[in-house]
């Protein structure tokens, strides 16, 4: 971020010989008012018009317009995002230049972002504060309130976004901003978008039911997240707040955070409420499958079964140790169960000493007679429950020989 910090500073140079300012606007400004590390960098650039960007842009390196329909620029080697303040989206063709409206004035500019907290901006050259809205008394009180309403609506996934940041920086949503959030229709947002914010919300927010929550008092629940209302989602949210407290530690956190949500649900609307929210072929069979194994696994733990019949289920599994950290986070949305957390996790740690050992292969088998087909794809699972119940290579070798032996005649 220092690379492109740095690189903020030197366009702000050109740009200033240009008679122009160049401002740090959103997240960043918002985060370090609130102390926190921020990975993007955007600014926005006033006083100078497009063509006279492009120069500056291009004299400081390999300038890139892959996000020029988005209004946004960059340069090949940063993650600098580039910006002018635009024109309404009446007026906005989608060309960066023409749609650019740079001799607009930071008051004008600003009332076009969604919140006060995301409308502030601070000169990239002096470091002065930019704050027409009121952002900073607004964050001070952990308040979410939007700009305007008129430029506010012409983007209704910030209702989304207003419940992401509630989730995301326990804030409150200004009840004036709700009211209006309730007054627009989200139904025919894109997917893509609707995710994104749910991502973020499950994988930034410490309790991730307060995005649903909130949702659900603007009276926007249906028909994204509909599935959700009843007793099986409240269930489902409960545990998704316990999950978030554990995430950090799963091999497939995004994975794990979707299947959470879904966790208390029907089948039937697991799969309906998941392809609403991603497309990902891979999150929609892992939380099937955590929903399979998930009862299942919490029953050997709760009467604290043997170390065979917990390998043995574990190895059914797309993610093992998803799966017992799933069952962590039911025990804790449940008031918590120490002693039945460390059985999980022991078994967990006894299942992976159990298939670091050498066992039964292919070629074992080939060696000793028996042909690839059928018959040898069934002498391999049998090896591999010999396996999992801790019965040493070369044993397991001779019973699974034994045991072929007389399947085959059978």
């Amino acid at each position: 971020m220092d690379g492109d910090r740095a690189m903020a500073r030197r366009i702000a140079l050109k740009v200033a010989e240009m008679g122009g300012r160049v401002y740090y606007v959103g997240g960043l400004v918002r985060d370090e008012a609130l102390g926190l590390e921020s990975k993007d960098v955007d600014i926005e650039v006033h006083g100078i018009t497009p063509r006279q960007l492009e120069e500056v842009l291009d004299s400081v390196g390999t300038r890139l317009s892959m996000g020029a329909s988005f209004g946004i620029l960059s340069l090949r080697g940063c993650r600098l995002d580039i910006s002018m303040p635009r024109k309404s989206p009446e007026e906005d063709n989608g060309d960066f230049a023409s749609g650019a409206d740079p001799f607009i004035g930071v008051t004008e500019a600003a009332r076009r972002r969604d919140f006060t907290m995301n409308a502030m901006m601070r000169d990239v050259l002096t470091g002065e504060l930019t704050d027409p809205f009121g952002g900073l008394e607004d964050l001070k009180k952990g308040l979410i309130r939007h700009v305007d309403s008129r430029t506010f609506a012409r983007d209704r996934l910030r209702v989304l976004r207003a419940a992401q940041f509630a989730a995301r920086f326990s804030f409150a949503v200004a009840p004036q901003t709700r009211a209006l959030c309730a007054s627009l229709d989200i139904g025919d947002l894109p997917f893509e978008r609707v995710g994104e914010e749910v991502r973020k919300a499950l994988l930034r927010a410490p309790r991730p039911s307060v995005f649903f929550r909130e949702v659900r008092a603007m009276g926007r629940m249906s028909p994204w997240f509909k599935e959700l209302d009843g007793p099986s989602g409240e269930e489902s949210l409960a545990y998704a707040d316990a999950a978030a407290t554990l995430r950090g530690g799963a091999e497939q956190e995004e994975d794990l955070m979707f299947f959470s949500i879904v966790s208390f649900l029907p089948e039937k609307s697991v799969e309906a409420l998941l392809s609403r929210l991603t497309h990902s072929v891979r999150t929609l069979k892992y939380a099937l499958d955590m929903r399979r194994l998930a009862g299942p696994l919490d029953v050997l733990v709760r009467r604290n079964a043997s170390r065979d019949e917990f390998a043995l289920l574990l190895d059914t599994s797309l993610c093992p140790g998803d799966l017992t950290l799933a069952e962590k986070a039911r025990l804790l949305a449940l008031g918590g169960d120490r002693e039945a957390s460390a059985l999980a996790e022991t078994r967990l740690n006894e299942y992976r000493g159990l298939i670091s050992r050498p066992g039964v292969t292919g070629d074992d088998l080939r060696a000793r007679g028996i042909a690839p087909g059928p018959q040898m794809g069934r002498a391999l699972k049998y090896a591999r429950r010999l396996t999992l119940t801790g019965v040493p290579k070369e044993q397991a070798l001779e019973e699974t020989l034994r045991w072929s032996e007389s399947t085959s005649k059978e």
